[in-house]
């Protein structure tokens, strides 16, 4: 029996579903995933986990878990605001890239980061210091971002129009 890989695709995605529903639905179950609200006043657009299991939230917003932060925040492994985090931007904080140093990279529509003049996209050290070394040029809001693996960044930028 020939069986194509069309078929073979379906097979695969089913089976991915039936385990994903498997896993999740334990925890659904227990109502471990509804008790989670980081509080934010606005729109949360973007999250990341760090290496140290905190939890990078950007956004549009102005406060998250009670507290002023503008358009980016962390929480702490249990959930509650990481009051030691308070670099604030000017507009909304799309996304977020981990590299494997710890360093963050922080992109989206602002023009000024932690108090300073930064177009759309800064790094943050492991420190949560600015990466003053990290300034690069660029002259459109950032929507998407992916590191490959040597490294390099790729951005997905908001174009007024295509080519031609």
């Amino acid at each position: 029996m020939f069986i194509t890989s069309v078929r073979w695709l379906r097979i695969g995605l089913t089976l991915f579903l039936l385990a994903w529903i498997a896993l999740a639905r334990p925890a659904l179950a227990a109502g471990v995933l509804d008790g989670f609200d980081p509080q934010a006043d606005g729109t949360v657009v973007a999250t990341v986990m760090q290496r140290d299991g905190k939890l990078l939230v950007g956004g549009y917003f102005g406060t998250l878990g009670g507290a002023v932060r503008n358009n980016i925040g962390r929480l702490n492994g249990d959930g509650t605001l990481d009051t030691g985090f308070n670099p604030g931007a000017n507009s909304t904080v799309a996304g977020f890239v981990v590299q494997p140093d710890g360093k963050r990279v922080v992109f989206g529509m602002f023009n000024q980061f932690a108090g300073q003049a930064r177009q759309t996209l800064i790094r943050l050290n492991a420190d949560d210091s600015l990466d003053n070394g990290f300034n690069p040029v660029v002259n459109n809001q950032i929507r998407s971002m992916v590191q490959q693996p040597d490294g390099k960044l790729l951005l997905g930028e908001r174009s007024p129009k295509w080519a031609g």
